[in-house]
């Protein structure tokens, strides 16, 4: 038996891409033959070598094989995977609902709603319907799966441990400055405005020796992005430091700098960045909505609603108080035990024992 593993598209660093990989080391350790389909269009250079065409699958194919097909978006994946005879899970990520892209960009919209009701014509095809969160399984459970589980997502320790960009670390590295950090695609969902009105009041009236770092892609939200600079223009915010997709080593020299992590998100199927910021021992403050209380569990610290300067002056307690800082942090590490390699790999099993 082989079990290989189908996506819309690989990218170098984001989540579902990182669980893919995961996935496939603990199936060849397991001693299966396991390959990564995908688009080849939406292959990334730099994972190419780790991934193949999908239409490469058909000589591969068999009724004895185990398919497992991540579903995150309409694609032409999607409708290979319910063609071929080999035996089928389907593991749920999240679509974000089109309301949130209708007026920034209409084409995400449409590709979002088409992905919903593509993935409600997926009930019947798979034997088992997994989910990374208890949240998006619920939405499973509502389009009519009848078999459901959860497998939360890992957070890359191997990875994380490589050495950060020292130039980064050498032009912010100011102790005495505080700053403040959030990672995500430039989406209306994810709230940037709401982070940026929190800081703004920090800045102003606690503290102006702070920083506030947005990392992320703005690629088809650009309308979005650009009302978000001309926010800051207009609150004449000097250090908010929009800095895009940024590669791996300077992702690191942020999350070192990172005096706490705001997250202020209305739609999340899971946010792993919740779990590097929590391996980095950063203090998070989130929003309690959609699936992020469920990440964080009894760690970081919930907000039931968005009063900017209060979560401002929460912010500036952890920086102030240090016992009630290191109280949240140790809180974080032992949450993020919940989220290792291991328990990915003893979970797998018990669902595709059936078959194993």
């Amino acid at each position: 038996m082989e079990i290989h593993q189908f996506l819309a598209g690989v990218s170098y660093g984001d989540a579902i891409s990182i669980q893919a990989r995961v996935i496939q080391k603990i199936l060849k350790s397991w001693g299966f033959a396991s390959e990564i389909y995908s688009v080849s269009k939406h292959i990334n250079p730099r994972v190419r070598r780790n991934c193949k065409d999908f239409r490469l699958h058909k000589e591969r194919s068999s009724k004895e094989n185990l398919a497992i097909l991540h579903f995150s978006t309409s694609s032409p994946v999607n409708k290979y995977f319910c063609t071929i005879p080999d035996r089928k899970i389907l593991i749920y990520h999240n679509i974000t609902p089109a309301k949130y892209l209708r007026v920034i960009n209409d084409r995400i919209a449409k590709e979002l709603k088409e992905g919903r009701e593509e993935l409600g014509s997926f009930a019947a095809v798979p034997e088992l319907a997994l989910a990374d969160s208890e949240y998006n399984r619920q939405e499973l459970v509502e389009m009519g799966f009848p078999n459901t589980g959860v497998l939360p997502l890992t957070v890359d320790r191997e990875n994380f441990g490589r050495k950060p960009s020292s130039y980064t670390l050498g032009v912010y590295n100011q102790p005495h400055v505080k700053h403040f950090m959030f990672v995500g695609r430039f989406v209306p969902n994810k709230k940037f405005d709401d982070i940026i009105l929190i800081f703004n009041y920090y800045n102003k009236f606690i503290n102006s020796d702070s920083r506030l770092f947005l990392i992320g892609s703005p690629v088809g939200t650009e309308m979005y992005y650009d009302y978000l600079r001309s926010l800051v223009l207009q609150l004449d915010l000097k250090t908010v430091y929009f800095l895009g997709h940024v590669n791996f080593d300077d992702l690191l020299a942020y999350y070192r700098l990172a005096d706490v992590f705001i997250c202020m998100s209305e739609h999340e199927g899971f946010c792993v960045p919740l779990l590097e910021a929590m391996h980095f021992g950063i203090p998070v403050i989130a929003y309690k909505k959609a699936a992020v209380p469920e990440t964080l569990g009894d760690a970081g610290i919930l907000v039931n609603r968005k009063n900017f300067s209060e979560i401002a002056e929460m912010a500036n307690l952890l920086f102030e108080d240090g016992d009630f800082r290191e109280k949240v942090v140790k809180k974080e590490r032992q949450r993020l035990e919940y989220f290792t390699r291991e328990k990915m790999e003893e979970r797998l099993r018990d669902y595709l024992s059936p078959w194993l």
